[in-house]
């Protein structure tokens, strides 16, 4: 029972008034970024480039975009450091496996449109590296390494 209080407790703290405004700069900025992407994917793929092609090039483009404009303005962080890249970059990359695969899954296997899927996988990511990028890489104590 004392962990049940006490994980309500970390939770409530977590969603604190600076972590509710770090959260809502944080989607500013991946709704503006996914804007352009999702329609420059879109472009891609009405030149008949692969759907899952078009979803990784936007992922590559996206990632260093989104790094740099969190790190300043979500998070506030101004160290120089390759180590918080690389771990942005392979959650993010987590996040792309997680796309291809319902790509996959819903596309070619079961034939849902690719432009839904897409704008569904965009809706469930955002959570997901919000709170892996807050903890693992933009956090004070991971920025002193």
């Amino acid at each position: 029972m004392l962990n049940l209080v006490t994980h309500k407790r970390n939770l409530k703290n977590y969603f604190s008034r600076h972590q509710k405004l770090k959260l809502t700069r944080y989607s500013l900025i991946g709704l503006f970024l996914n804007v352009i992407g999702y329609n420059v994917y879109l472009l891609l793929t009405s030149l008949y480039i692969d759907p899952k092609l078009a979803s990784a090039t936007i992922f590559l483009l996206g990632t260093l975009a989104s790094f740099y404009g969190n790190k300043k303005i979500t998070f506030l962080n101004r160290t120089r450091s390759s180590y918080s890249l690389l771990i942005y970059f392979l959650i993010l990359s987590f996040a792309l496996a997680f796309s291809q695969f319902n790509l996959y899954i819903l596309v070619d296997i079961y034939g849902y449109p690719h432009q839904l899927i897409q704008l569904l996988n965009i809706i469930l990511n955002v959570p997901l590296t919000f709170t892996m990028a807050d903890k693992f890489v933009f956090s004070n104590h991971m920025n002193s390494k």
